[in-house]
């Protein structure tokens, strides 16, 4: 009798609690909602990636090549700009050498008055 009771222990075991069964679903179950859990992610995936992702690449993209052509124009117009302040430059020292000039000649050519005379 004694065998027989662990036996009948052993069989309500087994029909509680199978070994293949987890929280009232059977591994097939398990693997079929796993399934549909993994192609709806990988659908929503596929319509982010489309729908989000691609649309603000391509602005990015766009952006990226303005702020390149942005970037050259500038150093264009800096270097335009550069040569304009050089060429200013030129002009400037040429104006204070020949106002020298012309100071040391006006010097030579009128009288100095010296203290005396004054």
């Amino acid at each position: 009798m004694h065998v027989i009771d662990i036996g009948m222990t052993l069989a309500a075991v087994v029909t509680q609690y199978p070994p293949h069964v987890f929280f009232g679903y059977t591994i097939s179950e398990w693997l079929g909602i796993v399934t549909i859990i993994g192609m709806l992610g990988s659908f929503l995936a596929l319509v982010f990636n489309r729908f989000v992702v691609k649309p603000i690449t391509g602005s990015v993209d766009r952006l990226s090549d303005e702020f390149k052509d942005f970037r050259k124009s500038s150093h264009e117009e800096h270097e335009s700009f550069h040569n304009i302040l050089d060429d200013h430059e030129d002009r400037i020292i040429n104006l204070e050498r020949n106002d020298a000039v012309q100071d040391r000649v006006l010097d030579e050519l009128t009288p100095h008055q010296t203290k005396e005379n004054s």
